[in-house]
């Protein structure tokens, strides 16, 4: 910290140099004046950053040069002696800014304590004035550290010329999965590009932590002249020499101090990339001026036919070539992003429901976070890879199951059914619409898979049930037919007859273990 002393008084000038030099090693004496023209000479041209100056100086009244030093912009230190006790003086010197005001004669300690605290000071306030670079600014602007405050707005000011209270733009890119890949050469394309525009100011800002590069414009009151410079000259710019997603996102915001507020929206307009393609510079303002243009979204109801008819039958690749049907479709449509993204999880939720219903489902958890992240995504790239990885989860190879047979999920399902409601006569017509399939299909599946029609594997069940009560209960005959289905003991009797070949009071007399 380099200082200079004024005081005419030699002696005491050289009392004030031994003092320096004790209070800290960081102090460096620059120069020294006896009068005040000489003492304003010397700051102008050393600008000290702590002045020790004496009121009553000559040719020029110490009070004077400091007034007209401030009036020139001279920013240091100062601690003011004098040697009578004058109001206007004091007065002047609290108008002033003075950080230290000692009367004559000087008390060593108290010199030493004045400057120990102008060091501490000064010590502290190079810390804060560090930190308030502009990108650290913005940061805890995006982070919601600041509020409207007059010392910071006095730094700020000082330093860069704006307050957080002042208007900004945010311009932000999105490059999805190839953040990484594409960070280092985007950044180098703003820089080159931005670099001599003279309208307005700007701060790029790569964060990893959004996996986004935000571009600040601030000192500007052309803000559309702003918007329009990025969407004809950054945009294409960036389109044209990086790979994959580029999504870049315009947000007018009122006052820099909210910039926290605004991120958190930014997913909100980021999804209209879906609508709107790549190379445009989505904006609020953008997204209004066309909203009359977008149009009704018709769901595409046949193609959900065919793609449940695939997934019923197994047919994975004829399956995939449906969804892909599905996303070009709705790439071209010209509607609000949330209908795309409604279609898109509508057809696919009936689809995973349809799968479960003929094949098992061991990921279902999974499937739905896939079907969350469609929900969520920006570009047609994730789209298409959510969709890849749901059909990753599904599996059209049947299992063993009982026995030697290979049975599908809905056939497994409708065995099930028959098994646990034949006694309430379930017929082939309900246990179809429960699996949301027709009956023709269901019958001819399960006729196939099982080698017996539904009617026979639920008399099937029947007759296993008729067996173990006869064989152990002493429940009558027409008991057993209520607990089996039967309404008529004699009409169960002819069918377990024509099942086991012979009536049911035969079969428990000849096989009964109950005495």
């Amino acid at each position: 910290m380099r200082a200079v002393i004024i005081e005419k008084d030699e002696k005491i000038l050289q009392q004030i140099q031994s003092i320096l030099q004790k209070v800290d090693s960081g102090y460096e004496l620059v120069g020294t004046a006896v009068n005040g023209q000489s003492g304003y000479e010397l700051i102008s041209a050393l600008r000290p950053n702590l002045v020790i100056m004496d009121i009553e100086l000559p040719r020029m009244n110490g009070m004077s040069m400091l007034k007209k030093l401030r009036a020139e912009a001279f920013d240091f230190k100062v601690v003011v002696l004098s040697g009578t006790e004058n109001f206007q003086y004091a007065k002047q010197a609290i108008e002033l800014s003075v950080d230290g005001y000692i009367m004559k004669p000087i008390r060593p300690l108290e010199l030493k304590r004045a400057l120990m605290q102008i060091c501490e000071k000064m010590r502290n306030e190079y810390w804060l004035n560090a930190s308030f670079t502009v990108e650290n600014l913005l940061i805890g602007c995006m982070n919601g550290q600041y509020q409207p405050e007059n010392k910071l707005n006095e730094i700020t000011v000082r330093n860069y010329g704006f307050t957080v209270e002042d208007s900004c733009g945010m311009f932000i890119l999105w490059f999805g999965e190839d953040f990484e890949k594409n960070k280092a050469e985007a950044v180098h394309l703003l820089k080159r590009s931005l670099q001599k525009e003279n309208k307005f100011r700007v701060c790029i800002l790569p964060l990893e932590v959004w996996q986004e590069i935000f571009v600040i414009v601030y000192q500007t009151a052309e803000f559309e002249m702003a918007e329009q410079y990025f969407q004809e000259n950054i945009v294409p710019m960036l389109c044209s020499n990086l790979n994959g997603d580029v999504v870049c996102v315009w947000k007018r915001i009122d006052h820099m101090m909210d910039l926290w507020q605004y991120r958190t929206k930014i997913p909100l307009l980021r999804q209209w990339n879906l609508t709107l393609g790549r190379g445009v510079l989505i904006s609020e303002k953008g997204i209004a001026g066309r909203e009359l243009e977008l149009l009704p979204l018709k769901y595409p109801a046949e193609l959900e036919l065919r793609a449940r008819d695939c997934t019923l039958a197994g047919r994975k690749k004829e399956l995939e070539k449906c969804f892909e049907e599905l996303c070009e479709m709705l790439e071209g449509q010209f509607c609000f992003p949330e209908t795309l993204k409604d279609c898109l999880i509508r057809f696919s939720l009936n689809i995973v429901n349809m799968y479960k219903i003929q094949w098992e489902l061991g990921a279902e958890i999974q499937v739905l976070i896939l079907i969350l992240e469609i929900g969520q995504a920006t570009s047609w790239k994730q789209i298409r890879r959510a969709i890849e990885e749901l059909l990753n989860y599904f599996n059209f190879e049947k299992e063993d199951l009982q026995g030697n047979e290979a049975f599908s999920m809905m056939v497994r399902k409708a065995v099930e059914m028959a098994k646990k409601y034949y006694s309430e006569g379930i017929t082939l017509e309900e246990t179809a619409s429960r699996l949301y399939v027709s009956e023709e299909y269901l019958s001819t599946q399960f006729k196939k898979e099982t080698q017996s029609s539904f009617t026979e594997t639920v008399r099937k069940f029947r007759i296993e049930k008729i067996k173990d009560l006869l064989l152990n209960s002493k429940l009558k005959l027409n008991q057993i037919a209520e607990l089996t289905g039967y309404s008529d003991p004699k009409y169960m009797s002819r069918v377990f007859k024509e099942e086991v070949g012979m009536l049911p009071r035969e079969f428990r007399k000849k096989c009964s273990k109950i005495d």
